[in-house]
């Protein structure tokens, strides 16, 4: 019987064994471990940042606290937004106010005066205005807070 040919394609000199990747793998492993413990320790000491979107940190002996960055493009984002809340809501409660008619005076023939009482003026659901006037309130607060 003849012996079938290894193929050269995959066991050249330049291959590893199982055995090498092993060693390689956990060289680089234990490499990236010391460079996440260094990281750690460096971002615990300074406030720095080394990964998107993390907050920063200020240590004090016994606790962490987070410090928060003001973003100018999201800080002008959400007072466009406030902006256009307050305006919904102040039109809202344009439309409820309530409508006060005047009594109308109409002249008769031969000078005779006639006095024509209005229809009895739409009245808004207080309790709603309420809200929405402690809406704003807290609107414009948020806004105040935010500039």
């Amino acid at each position: 019987m003849e012996m079938k040919k290894k193929d050269t394609r995959f066991y050249t000199k330049n291959s590893e064994t199982k055995e090498q990747a092993r060693e390689r793998l956990k060289i680089t492993k234990e490499t990236r471990k010391e460079a996440r413990e260094l990281k750690e320790e460096i971002y615990f000491k300074t406030g720095n940042e080394f990964s998107y979107k993390m907050h920063s940190l200020k240590a004090e002996p016994d606790k962490l606290i987070k410090i928060e960055k003001k973003d100018p493009i999201f800080t002008q984002r959400k007072v466009v937004q406030l902006n256009f809340e307050i305006l919904r809501i102040e039109k809202k409660l344009r439309k409820m106010m309530p409508i006060f008619k005047v009594n109308k005076i109409k002249f008769g023939s031969q000078g005779k005066i006639k006095e024509v009482k209005s229809k009895s003026e739409y009245k808004a659901n207080d309790r709603k205005v309420v809200l929405l006037k402690n809406y704003l309130k807290k609107l414009y607060s948020a806004k105040n807070d935010l500039l």
